[in-house]
């Protein structure tokens, strides 16, 4: 498999925001942001097998993305 870890040192994933991550039109940028990248992004790595987890980082602050995606076989 591969494994793709983004990670940031921003404030972190705050709990109440946890579960709303994947979902369509969810963001919390602002106006002029229309909430669509996690989600787009989930619903294609799931639709090719893979998996995407979010996570606060334990050395820092900021958060960590990880996708990971299973090799196709021949």
């Amino acid at each position: 498999h591969v494994c793709i870890r983004v990670s940031d040192d921003g404030p972190g994933l705050a709990e109440a925001v946890r579960p709303k991550l994947w979902k369509p039109f969810f963001t919390t940028k602002g106006e002029g942001h229309r909430g669509h990248g996690l989600a787009l992004a989930v619903k294609l790595v799931r639709q090719h097998g893979g998996s995407v987890e979010a996570h606060n980082r334990d050395d820092r602050a900021g958060a960590r993305f990880t996708v990971k995606l299973v090799a196709a076989r021949a």
